[in-house]
């Protein structure tokens, strides 16, 4: 099966650097799965590359969360519950991983690139283009 690396394009972009930039760092993660998978490591190595992706998506979650709120976004509640489901499936691959029957690294990573993709390219971009609707060019610490 042919999995191939997320590259990044302009039409990823939601017009945020600072967003932009920490995207680029998650796509960066999840394409180190896929050369994990290309190559054919040792799968002990698999739950590091996971564990670095769940650490910097909490991190970046927590200030889009901060950042939705801070500038009134109307769908801030759906949004957060979007990235606790995320945050669960994500939790619970990577406890799966240690059992007797753990799930194949390509499945987790195309859920991934799916979930990652997506995200960017509707629910993040919606609330970019709210606040530049509604709010201009106004910062707001974090982002």
């Amino acid at each position: 099966m042919k999995l191939d690396k997320i590259n990044w394009t302009n039409d990823l972009s939601i017009g945020n650097i600072n967003i932009d930039n920490e995207h680029k760092e998650l796509i960066e993660i999840c394409n180190e799965m896929i050369d994990f998978i290309k190559l054919n490591r040792k799968e002990l190595e698999f739950d590091k590359i996971l564990s670095k992706l769940i650490n910097y998506t909490w991190k970046h979650f927590r200030k889009e969360e901060t950042y939705m709120l801070a500038m009134g976004y109307p769908k801030s509640t759906e949004h957060i519950q979007y990235h606790k489901d995320y945050n669960q499936k994500v939790a619970t691959y990577y406890d799966e991983l240690f059992r007797s029957n753990p799930p194949e690294p390509i499945e987790i990573v195309k859920f991934l690139k799916n979930w990652w993709t997506n995200h960017i390219l509707h629910s993040d971009a919606d609330f970019e283009n709210h606040k530049k609707a509604t709010q201009g060019t106004t910062t707001y610490s974090g982002f």
